[in-house]
C-alpha cells in the first residue's frame, strides 16, 4: 500500500505546477524506491471523481442521441411503408391496364 506521506507530497507538488517527471526525480533523490514512486503517481488516476454536472450532461446527451436514433428509425419505417405502398399501387395499375 502506498504511504499517504508520498501521496500528499505528490498532490502538493502538482498543485504547485511540477511535472510528474520532476516529482519522480525529486523522490528518487530523496531515497524513495521506484516502485513506491510509480504506485503513488498512479493513485491520482483512480481517486479522481468527475464533477456531478459532467454526469448530468452525459445523461442528457445520451437521451438526445437515443431519441435521435428512434426518431430516425420511425421516419425510415414510414418511408419504407410509403414506398412499399407506392410499388403496390403501381403494380395494380399496371395489371389493370393490361400492359405486361
Amino acid at each position: 500500500m502506498v504511504k499517504t506521506e508520498i501521496i500528499d507530497y505528490i498532490k502538493d507538488c502538482r498543485k504547485k505546477g511540477f511535472s510528474d517527471a520532476d516529482i519522480k526525480k525529486a523522490l528518487s533523490q530523496a531515497g524513495w524506491e521506484q516502485k513506491e514512486i510509480f504506485e503513488a503517481l498512479l493513485v491520482r488516476h483512480s481517486a479522481k471523481a468527475l464533477p456531478k454536472w459532467v454526469s448530468i450532461v452525459g445523461i442528457i446527451l445520451a437521451i438526445f442521441i437515443i431519441g435521435g436514433f428512434i426518431w430516425a428509425a420511425v421516419f425510415a419505417l414510414n418511408d419504407i411503408q410509403k414506398i412499399t405502398s407506392d410499388i403496390a399501387n403501381m403494380t395494380q395499375q399496371i395489371h389493370k391496364s393490361g400492359t405486361p
